[in-house]
């Protein structure tokens, strides 16, 4: 995977507030993983650990999309909080579950390292905005399935959970409204993690596991 094109723009700000900056590739299921920890500055003990998905439907984006949106550099100040961001595979070159294999997979590598980092392996947190939060939640519904490490919170912010798409809302949320994620783009990006057809057709055995059931 090519180096994503935030980073430089990121790195900048995180210089600039005297962060810690690490880049790693670790080994996934599937192939190399990248990700970045930015810690703060100095010695840290009993820090939560924030690991942060990024967005863009699980078919676009780099793990620098959006970043600072939420004001991570400002928890990482105030909170002495390590923050960790996997870059992962995606649609539809790579459908489901490659995205949630490779996060997880960089999870518990995180989780691996959080003593070194002075992290209380207690207090890991997941989270995501979009499709970084639907990934979130598979990767905490994986990490309760697997028993392998256990989790403080899942953070999900607008995730993308529901790939029936048959709520009032993403009705309302059509072409032709200026919306930056109508109905249509919702429909495309489930398509092309889960495979076409109706979500009732969708019968794989590796990615049922990981849908909530009907409501």
């Amino acid at each position: 995977m090519s180096a994503p094109a935030g980073r430089d723009l990121v790195k900048e700000q995180a210089d600039a507030l005297g962060l810690q900056w690490e880049d790693h590739t670790i080994d996934g299921p599937r192939g190399p993983i990248e990700l970045t920890v930015i810690r703060p500055a100095g010695t840290v003990t009993d820090a939560p650990l924030y690991y942060g998905i990024h967005g863009g439907g699980m078919i676009l984006g780099d793990r620098f999309a959006g970043f600072g949106g939420y004001d991570e550099f400002a928890w990482v100040q105030e909170h002495n909080m390590v923050i960790v961001t996997p870059e992962y595979r995606l649609a539809p070159d790579h459908p489901a579950p490659a995205g949630v294999e490779d996060c997880y997979a960089g999870l518990l590598w995180a989780a691996s390292q959080a003593r070194e980092w002075g992290v209380n392996p207690e207090r890991i947190i997941v989270g995501g905005g979009s499709g970084g939060g639907g990934l979130a939640a598979g990767v905490a519904l994986m990490a309760r399935d697997k028993g392998e490490i256990s989790l403080f919170a899942q953070c999900l912010i607008y995730p993308m959970l529901d790939d029936r798409n048959t709520t009032v809302s993403s009705r309302q949320f059509t072409e032709g409204y200026g919306h930056i994620w109508p109905r249509e783009s919702n429909e495309y990006a489930w398509n092309a993690i889960l495979g076409g057809g109706t979500p009732n057709a969708r019968t794989s055995t590796t990615t049922l596991p990981l849908r909530a059931p009907p409501i």
